[in-house]
């Protein structure tokens, strides 16, 4: 997947809002979208992002220690994507995200069709 593909799927390096500060292992703000970056090009995160976007976002909160602000920042941005392929993300509040069962066989042919890239 060459930048310009990256690019359309809507990575990119701005930092997150609320991610934590440099830490001893030297997680900054740009870490987030450096690791979404990296992953998308291992052919990783894209699956995550379409099929398991919720998963992605509770294994970024495991390994990096996200903030309300910024767990807000990826759930606005994964919105944003997948708004694009009519797909919805639900806010429940107190209770989490979730994605309507109605979105659900998009979400498996957008996969398919990324995989074909």
């Amino acid at each position: 997947m060459g930048e310009d593909d990256k690019e359309a799927i809507g990575f990119s390096t701005v930092p997150l809002a609320g991610a934590h500060p440099p830490t001893s292992q030297g997680h900054d703000p740009l870490i987030l979208s450096a690791a979404l970056r990296l992953s998308v090009h291992q052919g990783q995160v894209l699956n995550f992002l379409l099929a398991k976007p919720l998963t992605l976002i509770k294994e970024l909160e495991r390994h990096f220690g996200l903030t309300s602000e910024a767990r807000r920042t990826i759930i606005c941005r994964l919105r944003e994507r997948l708004q694009y392929h009519r797909i919805r993300i639900i806010t429940h509040p107190g209770a989490g995200y979730s994605i309507p069962s109605e979105d659900r066989a998009r979400i498996a042919e957008i996969v398919e069709q990324f995989r074909s890239i």
